[in-house]
């Protein structure tokens, strides 16, 4: 699933997979289920961290995790994302703008850990 960001997120009109910031005492983990439920309206449960990578920037470490929803459908829930699509691998290179290190992550590292996970 990926989020084109509103208008008052960071890089406005991106697409991107679902992501947030890390609060103070906050673990990794807590900060996906809180984040999932503020922008998507969804609980879910994190099952395993999959790859890092810093921000285009160099300003954040970016901690990509494999989640699974638990209740809830996906819907733009708050105004940091403007629209919620459900979009394969090869629909992600047609979306514009998008994050570099968000492609290499499509077209490097999901070839490696899908399968392994069922879902390649």
């Amino acid at each position: 699933m990926w989020i084109q960001r509103g208008p008052d997120a960071r890089a406005p009109g991106y697409w991107t997979p679902p992501s947030g910031g890390v609060e103070d005492g906050e673990l990794p983990a807590d900060t996906i289920v809180r984040e999932m439920a503020e922008e998507l309206g969804v609980v879910v449960r994190p099952v395993r961290s999959l790859w890092q990578c810093p921000t285009e920037d160099g300003s954040y470490e970016l901690d990509w995790w494999l989640t699974e929803i638990v209740s809830g459908e996906p819907r733009a829930a708050d105004e940091e994302v403007a629209e919620v699509r459900w979009v394969s691998a090869d629909e992600i290179h047609r979306l514009s703008p998008t994050f570099v290190d968000d492609v290499r992550f499509i077209d490097e590292v999901w070839p490696e850990v899908g399968p392994a996970l069922g879902d390649g």
